[in-house]
């Protein structure tokens, strides 16, 4: 007996903390590891502005497209470091010129690599705390084993490693928005006034946190509603009102997160709250239809409704899909109705974001389908868990262990350049090129270990050179003129690595084949 206590107590309260501890020194040597990626001093200079100049800063809003929550939050250590930058002294503040601004603002990130540090690390202890959510839900809806099981999945998954370490919006927007469906599940089990206000609460956050926070205001309602027509009608009508109450609540937050600002909303007529946050919408939009958008070895401008789908059978690792599939058969097939109800339940928000971003126009990184992970982690949990414990055949038992092994080595060789990370399907990082780019390859983030490969190969150094991310002030590659190397955009990025427009420059480098390659 004592030993079943001690052996449930290393399993269940050591091994989590063991697990939370792993994640955080992956992600931190990471973070130390990696360059700033082409959007990180974007984020971090909109947040710096609203911080130093409050609501004289909303005209970067709706350009830049995000909402600003986790700008704010990634700029905050930087602004009590440095609360002096003279903003109206940078090009483009006076004429709002977004792309001015922010080009004079990079030059502010210096000593750059402990601006990488401060920036990102918000975004680390939010990537913590939704592990520890997914760890306590996975508890709380299939036992303390699925949780375990649901968090080793979040804490070696390339995809979430790769941009829980960024000073971006795709995985901090995904923390808050999971805390809104866990309240909404709690909610569900025992609706309450008090659960109501803390939905209204996190569904706000996740809104002024990025654009599709839409989306999981929108499945939150659904639920809601759902839960409530199952009640005799005078109930019914007392939990549509918590509902109401939560999606007003959620509303108000974002307007005041805008300062209850109220203006013009372009092609609309008169004046509206949160001005910035619809013509943002609307600009998104827009822009996403005249958008050059690489997949397949092929470019396109516009959506094309298969690129998220090959996006996920190729960025995620094989065991993972693996899991997920087994886990989703046991769910659909095996007379656990209790269970079932509950994975219905959790499917709603996955089910609609996956429709919007497959119909959506936006088809540039793998990263927008990181809002559905938390939940592909508990689906996982839930059936391979019943497994386990039902399944009397140690082949099953030995089959997962080695699926977890596999899934542990996978992630942990390419480290800590996980954004470059294909699956075995696709060939692997080295042959990724041939199906997706962008945010899904090069990112920016290997600057620091070209400078360190170019140092190490001198004879390369006299070669032109060709790279995407911050600003070249930032990263002065050592023995390289400045004048030998270019920072290009999207038009490049596209040419080196599309099979059939390869560009003479690019060919010439590639002559170098795999020590380029061992340079990140």
């Amino acid at each position: 007996m004592e030993m079943n206590l001690i052996r449930r107590y290393l399993w269940f309260y050591v091994v989590p903390v063991f697990l939370l501890l792993t994640l955080f020194g992956i992600l931190i040597t990471g973070a130390r590891a990696l360059s700033l990626t082409t959007d990180e001093p974007l984020h971090v200079a909109i947040g710096y502005a609203i911080l130093a100049r409050g609501k004289a800063a909303f005209w970067l809003l709706p350009t830049h497209g995000h909402p600003p929550l986790l700008n704010v939050l990634e700029a905050t250590l930087l602004y009590l470091e440095k609360p002096d930058i003279p903003l109206e002294q940078f090009p483009g503040w006076i004429e709002n010129d977004y792309t001015k601004y922010t080009q004079a603002f990079i030059l502010q990130l210096v000593p750059t690599e402990r601006i990488e540090l401060i920036s990102r690390f918000p975004i680390i202890l939010t990537t913590l705390i939704l592990a520890g959510l997914v760890y306590r839900w996975g508890k709380e809806l299939w036992g303390n084993r699925a949780g375990l099981i649901a968090l080793f999945a979040l804490c070696f998954d390339p995809n979430l490693l790769a941009h829980g370490r960024l000073a971006t919006t795709d995985v901090g927007t995904a923390a808050l928005g999971t805390f809104a469906l866990y309240f909404t599940w709690r909610w569900m089990l025992s609706p309450s006034w008090k659960k109501s206000l803390a939905i209204g609460v996190w569904t706000g956050l996740t809104v002024l946190a990025k654009m599709n926070g839409l989306i999981w205001l929108a499945a939150i309602g659904l639920l809601m509603v759902f839960r409530a027509f199952k009640e005799p009608t005078r109930h019914c009508v007392a939990l549509l009102a918590q509902g109401m109450s939560a999606t007003a609540l959620s509303l108000l937050m974002l307007w005041a997160g805008h300062g209850f600002s109220w203006g013009p909303v372009q092609g609309l007529p008169g004046k509206y709250p949160v001005p910035e946050f619809w013509n943002g919408l609307i600009l998104q939009a827009e822009f996403g239809k005249h958008l050059l958008t690489f997949a397949w070895g092929t470019i396109e401008m516009g959506p094309r409704w298969w690129y998220f789908p090959l996006a996920f059978f190729i960025k995620n690792p094989v065991p993972l899909l693996c899991a997920l599939g087994i886990a989703v058969a046991i769910f659909l097939h095996r007379p656990i109705s209790f269970s079932r109800n509950r994975f219905v339940n959790v499917m709603v928000f996955p089910v609609l974001y996956i429709l919007v971003a497959v119909t959506g126009s936006i088809n540039i990184g793998y990263r927008h389908l990181l809002p559905i992970h938390p939940i592909i982690y508990l689906i996982i949990g839930g059936g391979l868990n019943w497994l386990w414990g039902k399944e009397s055949n140690n082949v099953w038992k030995l089959g997962l262990m080695a699926l977890s092994m596999w899934y542990v080595g996978t992630t942990l060789r390419i480290f800590p350049y996980e954004i470059a990370y294909f699956n075995e399907v696709a060939g692997g990082p080295y042959n990724g090129h041939h199906y997706l780019v962008d945010s899904n390859l090069d990112w920016g983030q290997s600057i620091k270990a070209l400078r360190r490969w170019l140092n190490d190969h001198r004879e390369w150094q006299k070669e032109p050179l060709y790279v995407i991310g911050s600003n070249p002030a930032l990263y002065t590659l050592y023995g390289i003129p400045s004048h030998s190397y270019r920072w290009v955009g999207s038009s490049l990025l596209y040419a080196r690595f599309a099979p059939p427009i390869w560009n003479s420059c690019y060919r010439s480098l590639r002559s170098s084949g795999d020590r380029c390659r061992r340079a990140g």
